[in-house]
């Protein structure tokens, strides 16, 4: 089971807010000394999401979820909306990147990593992540540079845009579609011959994109999210105008 997208393709209204909670255990000694150490408990991940003018067919989709799970029993996909939905995006020498005919060479300025992308090739050759989204809009975005009237294309599953780069760092994005039910592909390609010099790449699931997070071994991609209230209040405002707020949980380890 899926968490519904909205009518825009996107799951999720802002503002929304999200917590992590962790377990912690703490003890006093006799003398006053206090000690904490993590509990055995998993850290776990709450969002709290306000919707406002849903439509009457967006209000039966999140009434229906929350039917088929019995509310907080089964579990379903929820795609973190404030997340960055890659893995490693500071360090492409791991196998969650696929590298086709790409030399990776990383370098650090002022303080940041970079990663200069180099296509020997006679083809365009790509860095990309095989992401396993349930459907939605997604937004691929980096900063890039290099000489100018050089490019860089950047793609977000069934959507990519060709970019213009110059000498200084920019942000460049495509938005595009995810496959439903599927994976799809988000990365940036080097034309033939080409070389470009990349950073902060990040896939979101939205239109365009947000503030960078780095990420790390996880995404933000949750096989096993949970709703985590007793029942679902949806209000009518007016004809086809609908109002809720949804809870919803996961464990952090649920991530993919």
């Amino acid at each position: 089971m899926i968490y519904p997208n909205l009518r825009s393709g996107v799951a999720v209204q802002y503002p929304l807010r999200r917590r992590t909670r962790h377990h912690i255990v703490s003890s006093r000694t006799p003398g006053g000394y206090v000690s904490r150490i993590r509990g055995g408990s998993e850290p776990e991940v709450g969002w709290t999401l306000r919707y406002e003018n849903l439509t009457d067919a967006e209000a039966q989709a999140l009434e229906d979820l929350f039917t088929a799970t019995g509310g907080g029993l089964e579990s379903f996909t929820f795609v973190d909306p404030m997340a960055n939905l890659l893995a490693w995006s500071e360090d492409l020498s791991t196998g969650a990147w696929l590298k086709t005919g790409l030399l990776v060479e990383p370098f650090t300025e002022r303080g940041l990593n970079c990663f200069r992308l180099t296509n020997a090739g006679q083809g365009t050759a790509w860095l990309e992540q095989l992401l396993p989204l349930p459907g939605g809009r997604i937004c691929m975005s980096c900063e890039a540079r290099w000489a100018p009237g050089g490019w860089v294309y950047v793609n977000a599953g069934v959507g990519d845009a060709m970019n213009l780069l110059g000498t200084n760092w920019q942000l460049r994005w495509a938005t595009g579609q995810a496959a439903a039910g599927g994976t799809s592909m988000c990365g940036v390609g080097v034309p033939a011959g080409g070389v470009v010099e990349v950073r902060r790449l990040q896939a979101e699931a939205q239109a365009i994109p947000s503030a960078y997070k780095t990420s790390y071994e996880r995404s933000g991609i949750y096989s096993s999210a949970r709703f985590d209230m007793n029942g679902l209040k949806i209000v009518a405002d007016g004809p086809d105008r609908n109002r809720a707020v949804v809870r919803v949980r996961a464990r952090l380890g649920s991530a993919l």
